[in-house]
């Protein structure tokens, strides 16, 4: 069940720099649900966002007042009304409150992609891991940022599936922000990376390894491996990985099939193991999972 999340949270707003190796051991941060959408205002000064291992999934941020800055020094980017900015998987989060506007209002969106939006995620780079579009004023902006506004809307309403109503939106918010980006023209992602992207989710369950994904495009491993991670944001096992998970989770909310049945059934053989990888996936276990689902879930702000 979605669990809507009106403020940032796991903030870090400690001092340290990119290459401190204190922090080169920590986790990515994870909001533990599949969607995660709010807006937030920030003021010069005051709290920032800081994650040096960035997180598990995307963020996706639109500036809808004032203006906000990216990184800082060398790696700094400010952002203005029409910018939408991307956070790939494992991306350094830093960002707050533009110091000369002084305030910033963001609306934002933590999610992983559906296989038939990996294209439209591929925007330029503006540092590792993240990247950035403007969209000028005009019908098409009203366009993604109404469906982004009722993305925020659906993830908090009282309405049934939330999460397949907010999950609707963002599609059309990224549909929006393609068409901006002039439709077919500009990068796109690479059509063998796309075919793996579209057999790990047709075919979860079956045994697939690095070098049997590679063979699908013609690639051998470790080239296919560097281009499926610099386009997607995390490696293909990781991937396939999530996408399992995912069929996991639906198949306890929707089947009362027993849990070790549904591990041999995405394809992973050990029940212990699905139990772990559940549990750090979603921040609990299989059965507390399931059990959760069945009772009335309180809203989170």
């Amino acid at each position: 069940m979605l669990v809507a999340i009106n403020h940032a949270i796991n903030r870090w707003t400690s001092a340290k720099k990119y290459d401190d190796p204190a922090v080169a051991t920590l986790r990515p941060v994870s909001f533990h649900v599949e969607l995660a959408a709010g807006r937030t205002v920030m003021a010069a000064g005051g709290a920032a966002v800081w994650r040096p291992t960035g997180m598990d999934g995307w963020i996706l941020n639109y500036t809808a007042a004032g203006s906000g800055r990216i990184g800082s020094g060398s790696r700094r980017m400010t952002t203005r009304v029409g910018d939408f900015i991307l956070f790939q998987p494992l991306a350094v989060h830093d960002y707050g409150a533009d110091a000369e506007v002084g305030h910033w209002t963001h609306m934002w969106v933590y999610f992983f992609p559906q296989p038939t939006w990996t294209e439209w995620l591929t925007w330029p780079e503006i540092a590792p891991g993240i990247v950035h579009l403007s969209v000028s004023a005009g019908s098409v902006r009203d366009r993604a940022v109404a469906a982004f506004t009722e993305l925020i809307a659906a993830a908090h309403g009282p309405w049934p599936r939330p999460l397949t109503l907010a999950a609707n939106y963002l599609e059309q918010t990224l549909l929006w922000c393609d068409v901006a980006r002039g439709g077919p023209a500009g990068q796109r992602l690479d059509a063998r990376i796309q075919r793996a992207v579209e057999t790990c989710h047709a075919h979860f369950s079956k045994p697939w390894t690095v070098s049997g994904l590679a063979r699908l495009g013609g690639l051998s491993p470790s080239r296919f491996a560097h281009l499926f991670t610099a386009q997607l944001g995390v490696s293909p096992l990781v991937y396939l990985e999530h996408v399992r998970l995912q069929a996991a989770q639906s198949q306890l909310l929707g089947t009362g099939r027993r849990i070790a049945d549904i591990a041999a059934a995405v394809g992973i053989s050990d029940p212990a193991w699905f139990a772990q990888r559940f549990r750090k996936r979603f921040g609990q276990s299989p059965r507390a999972f399931r059990s959760a689902t069945m009772r009335d879930q309180p809203d989170y702000e």
